[in-house]
């Protein structure tokens, strides 16, 4: 995996996480699979957005097995 530093999204255009493809990464040790936690967006001349997003476990489920 390689950081970006920015991802360009068009005007009324749509992006998605899939597995193998782009995804966030958070290390904290509380978090479980499953679990939905808050990430906050900031995006240029647009106020900020808090969503919540679903954690997955290192082998992509939501639950380890």
């Amino acid at each position: 995996m390689v950081p970006i530093p920015g991802m360009a999204i068009l005007a009324h255009g749509e992006f998605g996480f899939r597995p193998c493809d782009y995804r966030i990464m958070r290390v904290q040790p509380n978090m479980r699979p499953g679990e939905i936690v808050p990430v906050r967006l900031e995006l240029p001349r647009t106020p900020s957005a808090t969503v919540g997003l679903t954690v997955y476990g290192a082998n992509g489920r939501f639950a380890e097995k």
